[in-house]
């Protein structure tokens, strides 16, 4: 409602709303507020203003309010009013900061008054049936968020799994997070590959690789049993061979005896 009276006062027009239920805090308050993200987005493409309420709904954060004056995004604050400099803008941006701060120190002063006399506050004050089917919808929307992460990543680790490996054998995983790391691209988290979190991103996709389940039919066995995969025996250590040659030679001249002792009956 601010909104459309200060446009129908300043003979402006709206092209599109959008609007977020989430917190402004935080470094990743961007990526937590889609609806501003996209609004940002139609603002630049169209190069018209950005119209909010009040400034708090923009942002309590100093820090962001300021990165989006220096991205040179034109934004108007229906409580201001059409013509505000950076000046006021920077003041009315560090008021609404340390609200943030006191609402939240009051409740938790309050909160830990309330525990003080031993009422139950949160999940605890629901029941078991509610607790369980909020358990069972958070978990869902987990799932869901890391399904879609998933998917979003599934051409990179089809073309990674698809490499060539050693021996014209299958890629090992981590091997394949190796050439990932190379291309330069980066995991969900925006780190480095690791073979384990290719192996449960792969799994979550339902992609089916050797290198899978020959590390799982490994799990708890020393590591020369992957050598022995080939047939090939383990390799001695750096001044080991004379030892094992002498001890091979023993054992063949002491088979070479007991062949030629025949007891007599």
């Amino acid at each position: 409602m601010e909104i459309e009276n200060f446009a129908r006062n300043e003979k402006l027009s709206i092209l599109a709303w959008h609007q977020d239920v989430q917190t402004g805090a935080g470094s990743d308050a961007l990526v937590l507020r889609p609806g501003l993200a996209a609004a940002l987005k139609e603002a630049k493409a169209q190069r018209c203003a950005l119209i909010v309420s009040r400034l708090d709904r923009l942002s309590r954060s100093v820090h962001f309010i300021s990165g989006l004056m220096d991205l040179c995004v034109h934004f108007m604050v229906a409580a201001l009013g059409k013509v505000h400099d950076n000046f006021t803008l920077h003041i009315w941006a560090s008021l609404a900061e340390q609200e943030r701060k006191l609402i939240s120190e009051r409740v938790r002063a309050a909160a830990a008054v309330q525990k003080a006399r031993g009422v139950k506050m949160g999940l605890a004050a629901r029941s078991k049936e509610d607790r369980l089917r909020i358990f069972t919808l958070a978990h869902a929307g987990r799932q869901r968020a890391a399904m879609e992460r998933a998917e979003a990543y599934r051409p990179h680790i089809e073309w990674a799994l698809r490499q060539p490996g050693i021996r014209s054998r299958a890629i090992s995983l981590h091997a394949a997070a190796q050439v990932l790391n190379t291309r330069g691209i980066p995991s969900a988290k925006g780190a480095r590959w690791s073979g384990e979190q290719l192996m449960r991103m792969g799994k979550r996709l339902g992609l089916q690789h050797p290198a899978a389940g020959i590390a799982k039919s490994f799990k708890g066995k020393p590591p020369h049993a992957r050598w022995m995969l080939d047939g090939v025996p383990p390799r001695p250590k750096r001044g080991a061979e004379e030892p094992l040659k002498q001890l091979a030679a023993r054992n063949e001249s002491t088979k070479k005896s007991d062949q030629s002792y025949h007891p007599s009956t």
